[in-house]
């Protein structure tokens, strides 16, 4: 009799089991519902967490574009957060359950840590069915990059643009040096291009930081197809990409065409003192309002190739992305204008306009796609961008790895001082590994 009891009581409890997972999987569906669903929100104000200027201005005139198309009154609020600041502007609200903005303007390397510690509280662009909407239409390294460190490899943020590395150079000092620039097939070509132009005109080929170079690093790692955590969230930092890569750099620094920059205080005035910038997409912008003067003489091509056989990957510095939060008021409004705003081809030739790189490969084949870049001379830049697009390695933004770059940071300077390469890295790398519990491959 209690043994019947007890199936029946099991019953009971495996059926109101069922029942649970059915809710579960309603509720699931629930936002994708609500989503596709929603009528379209006629009134609201779009709290906005963003940089102040070029990304805030192109928002604001899309809301207008949108609000022209639907005849609705969809208004922004933007409050400046610098790039560096918005994780720590966004967390207070998170650990506290406030209320966030509807749109939070974040680069690609720092939203795993948000993400990773809240996953429910950005909308997840995925699991409402956005996604399928406009990512064919996304470079496909842009995608993988986002998906790949995300919970459940869903896509959160609506991508907004590219980071890719670009090389910038003095067209007057390249022809001064009588060098062409679009001959240099790799590293070895380019150092010797910068003996040519030191010889020339004086001027250094490249700055390098002083405290120990990274960035380049990162760069030439890249080429190989080596980011400096893998896909499995293990750091590349001892491996012979590194060693290749930082082998590169001495041989620029024994040439004597590089610059020294200490602090970051002056290191973009240095930058543009050099024949050639190494740096993503996003300087064109930086250097177009900060560098009037020099307005006409820059050009911009990919980065070199690796080597004269293996012209390898293009790296990746940069790239953001727009998050909508879960409990914002107006949230559904927010992925209406994002939804309006990433298909919309007036909305991404704005963006380009502005100086940033679109995430949306269609957008290079438009009118300010090919139109001709004032500040580089004319040049239609965007074709050299495509290229290099078409070509972009995928990276893994773990939470830890910007602390990877910090690392490296010190096993560059270390082996700067001391001269022993294997053991600088290695030392490093395994203090970073042990550090967050990671592996260190070699």
């Amino acid at each position: 009799m209690e043994k019947k009891k007890l199936i029946k009581m099991l019953g009971v409890v495996a059926c109101f089991s069922v029942l649970l997972a059915g809710c579960g999987k309603k509720a699931e569906k629930a936002d994708e519902q609500d989503f596709s669903q929603a009528e379209r929100v006629e009134k609201a104000e779009l709290k906005v967490y963003a940089p102040k200027g070029k990304n805030t201005d192109w928002l604001n005139d899309v809301a207008e574009r949108y609000n022209e198309k639907y005849n609705t009154e969809i208004t922004i609020k933007a409050t400046d957060v610098a790039p560096p600041a918005i994780t720590q502007k966004m967390t207070p609200l998170l650990i506290g359950n406030e209320t966030l903005p509807e749109l939070a303007y974040i680069q690609d390397s720092d939203i795993t840590g948000l993400l990773e510690k809240f996953p429910k509280s950005f909308e997840n662009i995925s699991g409402i069915g956005l996604e399928a909407d406009f990512a064919d239409s996304i470079y496909p390294a842009k995608i993988a990059t986002l998906k790949a460190t995300a919970p459940n490899n869903d896509l959160f943020g609506v991508p907004q643009d590219l980071g890719m590395v670009m090389m910038f150079y003095r067209a007057d000092i390249f022809e001064e040096a009588a060098v062409d620039a679009t001959e240099l097939t790799d590293w070895d070509a380019l150092i010797e291009a910068g003996k040519k132009i030191k010889a020339a005109t004086g001027k250094n080929l490249l700055a390098l930081d002083a405290n120990g170079e990274t960035s380049l690093m990162l760069y030439i790692m890249q080429q190989q197809d080596v980011p400096i955590v893998d896909k499995d969230g293990n750091t590349n930092m001892n491996t012979e990409a590194a060693k290749n890569a930082l082998k590169i750099i001495d041989k620029l620094k024994e040439s004597d065409v590089v610059a020294y920059y200490s602090s970051d205080k002056d290191r973009y005035t240095t930058f543009q003192d050099c024949a050639v910038i190494i740096e993503g997409t996003w300087l064109a912008g930086n250097m177009t309002n900060n560098y009037p003067e020099q307005t006409g003489l820059w050009r911009v091509a990919p980065i070199v190739g690796y080597s004269s056989s293996e012209q390898g990957k293009n790296p990746v510095s940069g790239g953001s992305s727009w998050y909508i939060g879960a409990n914002a008021e107006n949230k559904i409004a927010a992925l209406q204008l994002m939804e309006f705003a990433i298909q919309d081809s007036v909305s991404q030739d704005d963006l380009l306009n502005r100086g940033s790189a679109s995430a949306v490969m269609s957008s290079y084949e438009s009118e300010a796609g090919q139109a001709g870049y004032p500040y580089f001379g004319d040049q239609k830049i965007y074709d050299e961008v495509k290229k290099a697009g078409n070509n972009a390695i995928e990276l893994f933004h773990y939470p830890y790895a910007a602390d990877a770059n910090s690392y490296l940071k010190m096993a560059v300077y270390d082996y700067w001082q001391k001269g022993d390469m294997d053991k600088s890295l290695q030392t490093q790398a395994e203090q970073f590994a042990q550090k967050y519990a990671i592996e260190v491959n070699n």
